[in-house]
């Protein structure tokens, strides 16, 4: 692909229904897997900043075990001379619940504005 074809910034949000449901994946096979697919990411996007978003719409034992994964996939990432990869934990109003405990309308432009906001300090824009 042309330079002009490549993203500045990659943004994941994967986990959330990895550790909101029974049968969560141990700790081995979920950060290798997500390492696996940092570096497929970074193959595809070689100048691209790449965003694993902690879980937006996890709580307590989930979130702190999803967000523990995530940190050491990109550590070893950043080990692996990956500077342009970051975890971020969005900060964002919940407000209400779509269908099957999905976010509403108004949570997603929370969420929406909270990413934009971070990602804005990110890139210095």
């Amino acid at each position: 692909q042309a330079a002009a074809d490549q993203p500045e910034q990659v943004v994941i949000n994967l986990g959330t229904n990895d550790f909101s449901t029974a049968g969560d994946p141990s700790e081995t096979e979920f950060v290798g897997a997500y390492q696996t697919f940092l570096a497929h990411l970074r193959d595809k996007n070689p100048n691209a900043t790449i965003v694993a978003l902690i879980p937006t719409l996890l709580s307590g034992n989930d979130l702190t075990t999803a967000q523990t994964y995530i940190e050491k996939a990109v550590a070893a990432r950043k080990t692996a001379g990956d500077t342009k990869v970051v975890s971020l934990a969005l900060s964002f109003t919940q407000t209400g619940w779509g269908c099957d405990y999905h976010p509403s309308l108004k949570t997603h432009e929370s969420m929406g504005a909270a990413l934009t906001a971070e990602l804005k300090k990110l890139m210095g824009w």
